[in-house]
């Protein structure tokens, strides 16, 4: 099995947020209030992401801290009784991270603030369309909030054109209960549908809160330098992992036939798998205090392999998938 680094730990990682909304759409909080509010947390990457409107301005840009261009998306349906009202009719309805590939050498083909309203028809094909429109403009697209959209794993295997899923909204969890998405990605991961997969705040209200919606969950995009060019390169390729303010992950990589794991301390590692081999080592069982490190073998004939690390107050985070069979030489393959 041939080595590879998913998190190298002589690389910086930059903490990000693509999913915020300001006054600008339907926040209760001024787009300056919120972006200082991040700022003075210690991130130094988010996406203003109100809805339907783009953001595409360096205006509030510093050594340490940039905006990504981009929006969220949430098309309207064109007949009536497919709108979606809490507390009446609600069906699953799709909303969409766009995020400004800075690796093109074209400029973003929207203003700052230009409205994207869009009318499609309801169904799986109208969808795809839409989402097809936003990656051939040159967009990188992120699923939001599955359990929230009422969209199950059947739904996320249909859908093409989306790079990654939101496996944590932290707004959808104290809000809704419903923040979670763990078991829709692992549908489509079971079903050899890759989607990398990231954590939101998708914040509206004001900060902070008895339950503050800021910091509850980001995206660490690992890159060698701050840029929103890097930032892009990073999300292609799956440098970054999800986190709802969990451990962090240092450095994860597969040598000699191993998932070798470095990290802050956590309470217990999770790897979840498919077909089920799933495993879960815990501080206690180690006899240790906490668990900084760990070397776990892989099962070859194993599709995907995951890491859950699960911090002392119950806060996860997600490694991105790692696939075995794409690690395999030839001569281990069967025939």
């Amino acid at each position: 099995m041939r080595d590879k680094v998913y998190v190298d730990r002589e690389i910086p990682q930059w903490r990000a947020n693509f999913h915020i909304h300001s006054t600008r759409s339907d926040g209760l909080q001024e787009i300056e209030e919120r972006i200082a509010a991040y700022r003075e947390a210690g991130y130094n990457i988010i996406m203003p992401s109100d809805h339907n409107l783009m953001w595409n301005t360096d205006e509030y840009d510093e050594e340490n801290f940039i905006t990504m261009r981009g929006t969220e998306v949430s098309p309207t349906n064109r007949y009536d009784n497919q709108k979606f009202h809490a507390g009446g009719l609600w069906r699953v309805c799709h909303h969409l991270l766009a995020i400004w590939d800075e690796r093109l050498d074209r400029p973003c083909p929207y203003e700052h603030d230009e409205r994207l309203n869009m009318l499609i028809s309801p169904g799986i094909t109208s969808w795809n369309e839409y989402t097809r429109f936003w990656r051939e403009q040159g967009f990188y697209m992120i699923y939001c909030h599955p359990r929230w959209s009422k969209a199950n794993g059947e739904h996320l295997m249909a859908m093409e054109h989306c790079q990654a899923v939101e496996v944590y909204n932290h707004e959808c969890r104290i809000g809704a209960c419903v923040g979670y998405s763990e078991a829709e990605w692992d549908y489509c991961l079971s079903n050899n549908k890759r989607l990398y997969c990231c954590a939101t705040d998708d914040c509206h209200r004001f900060v902070p809160l008895p339950k503050p919606e800021l910091s509850g969950g980001f995206t660490m995009i690992q890159a060698p330098e701050l840029s929103r060019r890097a930032v892009s390169e990073a999300l292609a390729k799956g440098d970054f992992y999800a986190s709802e303010s969990g451990p962090q992950i240092l450095d994860l990589r597969v040598r000699e036939g191993c998932i070798q794991l470095q990290c802050t301390p956590a309470r217990e590692i999770r790897f979840v798998s498919e077909p089920v081999y799933h495993r879960e080592i815990s501080a206690r069982s180690q006899s240790v205090d906490a668990i900084t490190e760990l070397e776990v073998e892989i099962n070859p004939k194993t599709l995907f392999i995951r890491l859950e690390l699960i911090g002392f107050d119950g806060a996860k985070t997600w490694s991105q998938p790692i696939f075995p069979d794409d690690l395999l030489r030839d001569d281990e393959r069967e025939n």
